[in-house]
């Protein structure tokens, strides 16, 4: 019988995690990893995290590009540490030589120098002397997890169910999860300074604090430096060097982002409240709070209705996205007898996007994401047919104008279509509006969007 590891303790939105281990089988679709934002190199960028670990086998660092199946995965392996790269179809592995299983912490730098050149560093923290350098030569026509139209997500400590159950046979070196210690992920985004990351999703179950950055929020005197977790006392040191780059803030800048985190202390406060503001400045929005309704499911809808000058935006009238409009999702669903509505938006001229949990038998529900184009365009789907109850999913959902839909779970694309369908009359509302079932756990919900296309060259052209 095959045995895995479970990982059960995180900082949420902190820089260092604890990975601990238990028992469970390989089948097992509640396995615990850590998703942190997309990861974007091109010719000059780089990553860097500290570990320690006892284990001889593990998975501790994963990313994949979803449009070139391209993908980088840094693993202990008998014990040595071991970082393999796909790209184009061209695989690759740099091996080091030393046992670093020693309870020790290690810090790992991959480094983009050019197209043809990558540099590998491996560092004892405790000595602060380099172990080991490997600089790999390797000539592609394009640059690696640079499109931000693609999912570049970066998996911490193990990966999700449906991202192992495909691609475990691709390389013997990965895992589905790890033992051991993880701090002070950074990355320098296309050739700007290293910033420390912090987690987007965690299947962890509890939080836990183990290292000073987390357990005191304000050590360093300025918001502007970051706290980086260390051995020597006072064990954290704060880098207050200029994280200035001119890249990173036009990607900042061009987007624009609205969230709706139900778990906040602000949005609970107001939950009663017949109008608030949701969101962060200076993205922030004004909505007006409806009586919760009953549907013929029987299930119970809060609606919110956005004030009608706040209506001219891509979140609100799919005309005006210039490239796509992406919305994420994290909720978790308890086993139900019944077809449900899970989530409705209505937007201007007809449109309107359904979130529908479909029960055709009890063995194999399904997730269908309905998008209703204006003008009577006909009807995108998409479907996940394959989840776990009572775990908390991440859902991202992007359309593309003017008619492509596609659908990740945990940062895997699931299903798209390019095709519209006509299976039953479209049913407009007139006026804009969010609904949310109350029996289903929301965790949070948000819409984001580039105010112009941000080009970047890819596979020689620009996108």
């Amino acid at each position: 019988m095959f045995m895995w590891f479970i990982l059960l303790f995180i900082i949420s939105y902190a820089n260092s995690i604890e990975f601990n281990p238990n028992e469970i089988k390989a089948t097992d679709k509640n396995a615990i990893f850590v998703i942190y934002p997309s990861l974007y190199l091109c010719n000059n960028g780089s990553f860097s995290f500290e570990f320690r670990t006892k284990t001889k086998n593990g998975l501790i660092f994963y990313t994949y590009d979803n449009y070139n199946l391209d993908s980088i995965l840094v693993s202990i392996y008998q014990g040595k540490l071991i970082v393999e790269q796909n790209f184009s179809k061209n695989k690759s592995y740099q091996k080091f030589d030393q046992s670093i299983n020693d309870n020790k912490w290690y810090k790992i730098v991959f480094k983009r120098r050019s197209s043809l050149i990558t540099e590998i560093v491996l560092y004892s923290v405790a000595l602060r002397n380099v172990e080991n350098r490997i600089i790999k030569t390797k000539v592609l026509n394009y640059s690696p997890f640079t499109s931000l139209n693609t999912s570049s997500s970066v998996y911490i400590g193990g990966l999700p169910f449906n991202i192992y159950k495909k691609e475990r046979f691709s390389s013997e070196f990965l895992f589905q999860s790890y033992h051991g210690y993880v701090r002070n992920l950074r990355y320098g985004i296309c050739g700007c300074p290293e910033r420390i990351q912090h987690p987007i999703y965690s299947s962890l179950f509890n939080n836990y604090q183990s290292e000073v950055c987390e357990q005191q929020t304000s050590l360093c005197s300025s918001s502007s430096c970051e706290c980086l977790n260390v051995d020597e006392e006072p064990r954290y040191q704060c880098d207050c060097s200029n994280k200035t780059c001119s890249i990173l803030t036009m990607m900042n800048n061009n987007l624009i982002k609205y969230e709706i985190d139900f778990t906040s202390v602000e949005y609970k406060s107001k939950s009663a409240e017949l109008s608030f503001t949701f969101g962060a400045n200076p993205n922030n929005y004004n909505v007006v709070r409806k009586n919760i309704q009953t549907n013929f499911n029987e299930n119970n809808l809060i609606t919110f209705s956005p004030i009608h000058n706040q209506q001219e935006n891509c979140m609100w009238d799919l005309s005006r996205c210039s490239t796509e409009l992406t919305f994420t999702f994290i909720f978790s669903i308890d086993r139900m007898n019944s077809s449900s509505s899970i989530f409705s938006q209505y937007f201007k001229n007809d449109a309107s996007l359904h979130i529908n949990f479909i029960v055709l038998n009890s063995s194999s529900p399904s997730l269908h994401f309905d998008l209703w184009l204006p003008f009577n365009h006909g009807l995108l789907r998409t479907q996940i047919t394959e989840f776990s109850y009572q775990t908390p999913l991440l859902v991202n959902l992007i359309y593309r104008s003017p008619s492509s839909l596609s659908v990740f779970l945990f940062g895997q694309l699931v299903d798209y279509t390019i095709k519209s369908i006509f299976i039953q009359p479209n049913k407009p509302s007139s006026s804009s509006s969010l609904s949310f079932n109350t029996y289903v756990q929301f965790r949070s919900i948000t819409w984001s969007y580039q105010k112009q296309p941000f080009g970047v060259v890819h596979k020689g052209r620009s996108i």
